[in-house]
């Protein structure tokens, strides 16, 4: 009897369980996860905003909760609930006894929908350390030589090419200066290119075939001093200090051309930032090709996350879509229709031409001393402006810190 009644009792509750509606439906439902996720510019909460609801579609048990935090603070309060965030690297959120990051490996390797080979070369490096992956990048940053169409047609001058040269460069600088780096600038009076900065030279000593920080290298002279000569010799630039902001200076079509990095489109996403048609190249070569690449942002997720199984799903759906700035890190999404529709072919073209060709990482291990650093910069701002050549420059470094 004692059998018999036990067995009424589970066929009962069978029957309840099975139920098509009501009841069942109450049993069995479970409310959705919600998690937070933080971004450092509130300029980004409607493009979040955009593809949270678009995920949430696609995953009905999960909300995704915004929260811009332009300090970077707020997310490393333990007192907030951060589930994932996005932010440049940033090594002391994983360093100590108690990172405030959490490794991704173990999600990575049960998860068969997502690996390390369909990212971009590199694009993984810099988020690995000891051993682990801690993020996954949010967009892939290059250098590249945007133009403005209008100046270019209004003049008759062709358009710049992948695999120009600087030569060719320089050429084009020429065609498209109408006036001196002492006159007026304004409506069609142009100088050729935008001021330059640490970050362009970088590039051209890498492409002549110098090192960086060897100062008795020649070919790092020469590379210095063609830099300087654009403004010094051939007046296709201004002298620094005579303008300042290379995107401001493009912007107000001062110039021609511009250097400039994917990431400083004020859109980001391909829509016009300035109020002129333009386009993109990627920079031009010299012995070899190539300017710097790095990540632009980057998607963790926290130690404190109660559902970092969610975070992952959320992450991984970001990196599947089109970024908000910069060049999607995978391959995939940067070779889409959808991506090349909406930036637009040309753009999309210079930014992966960019990334193919970049020059190698410059490892930070390498870097001499701070005080180095800063009387290197300090050499090249007085190489640049003509108060002495690159070679005089750079022996002068010799002797004081040596080669």
């Amino acid at each position: 009897m004692a059998f018999r009644h036990i067995a009424t009792r589970i066929l009962f509750l069978l029957s309840i369980l099975t139920l098509p509606g009501g009841c069942s439906s109450r049993l069995i439902s479970t409310e959705p996860v919600e998690i937070t996720f933080s971004f450092p510019s509130s300029s980004e909460f409607e493009f979040y905003q955009q593809l949270a609801d678009a995920f949430q579609e696609e995953h009905p048990g999960i909300i995704v909760k915004l929260r811009p935090d332009p300090t970077g603070t707020w997310v490393r309060d333990e007192r907030n609930l951060v589930d994932a965030f996005s932010y440049w690297l940033d090594y002391t959120l994983i360093q100590g006894d108690s990172p405030v990051v959490r490794s991704l490996d173990p999600l990575l390797l049960t998860d068969p929908s997502l690996s390390p080979e369909p990212f971009y070369a590199r694009s993984l490096e810099d988020a690995q350390w000891e051993g682990s992956l801690w993020a996954l990048p949010a967009a892939i940053d290059v250098e590249l030589v945007f133009y403005n169409k209008d100046i270019f047609n209004d003049l008759g001058v062709r358009y710049p090419q992948s695999g120009w040269t600087w030569d060719d460069f320089l050429f084009t600088a020429q065609q498209v200066t109408t006036v001196g780096v002492g006159g007026t600038l304004g409506s069609d009076r142009y100088i050729g290119l935008a001021p330059l900065d640490m970050m362009n030279v970088v590039s051209f000593i890498h492409q002549h075939g110098g090192e960086l920080f060897d100062f008795g290298d020649p070919l790092t002279a020469e590379a210095l001093q063609w830099c300087a000569d654009l403004a010094l010799v051939h007046g296709v630039a201004p002298l620094p200090g005579t303008y300042s902001g290379g995107w401001q200076f493009f912007a107000n079509e001062h110039t021609a051309m511009w250097f400039g990095n994917l990431s400083s489109l004020e859109s980001g996403r391909g829509n016009d930032p300035w109020e002129f048609e333009w386009g993109a190249v990627p920079l031009p070569r010299d012995e070899v090709e190539g300017g710097q690449i790095w990540v632009y942002q980057y998607f963790f997720i926290t130690m404190r996350s109660n559902h970092p199984n969610e975070a992952w799903s959320w992450i991984k759906y970001l990196v599947s879509q089109p970024a908000n700035r910069g060049l999607p890190p995978l391959r995939s999404v940067a070779e889409s229709a959808a991506y090349r529709s909406e930036v637009g072919d040309e753009l999309a073209d210079a930014a992966a031409y960019a990334v193919e060709h970049a020059m190698p990482p410059l490892d930070s291990a390498d870097f001499p001393s701070q005080e180095v650093v800063d009387a290197y910069t300090e050499a090249i701002e007085s190489i640049l402006s003509g108060e002495l050549l690159a070679a005089e420059a750079l022996e002068a470094l010799v002797t004081r810190f040596g080669e």
